[in-house]
């Protein structure tokens, strides 16, 4: 099915805010929806996030491969340096 799995978090960054959504850019597939779940309460750098389900597709999206994987960005008005990436 190839959907995504597991988002690792290299480096929480700072400023972010719940609900904030991640961007999948490029790899072989599509679909793919999460958000912020949690934030640290220092810094409010990520602490969690969640997929979420995109209609006509599953959690997690379709079609991707451990060959070609999407990029992460984050949807953000204030956060910084965060760096997450898909396993």
């Amino acid at each position: 099915m190839g959907s995504l799995g597991r988002v690792e978090i290299l480096d929480g960054g700072d400023d972010y805010a719940v609900g904030e959504y991640l961007i999948f850019t490029g790899g072989s597939g599509y679909g793919a929806n999460a958000r912020v779940k949690e934030i640290h309460s220092g810094n409010s750098g990520i602490k969690t996030v969640e997929f979420l389900q995109t209609p006509e597709y599953v959690i997690g999206g379709e079609g991707y491969s451990k060959d070609s994987l999407p990029t992460i960005t984050i949807d953000t008005a204030s956060g910084a340096n965060a760096s997450l990436r898909v396993l």
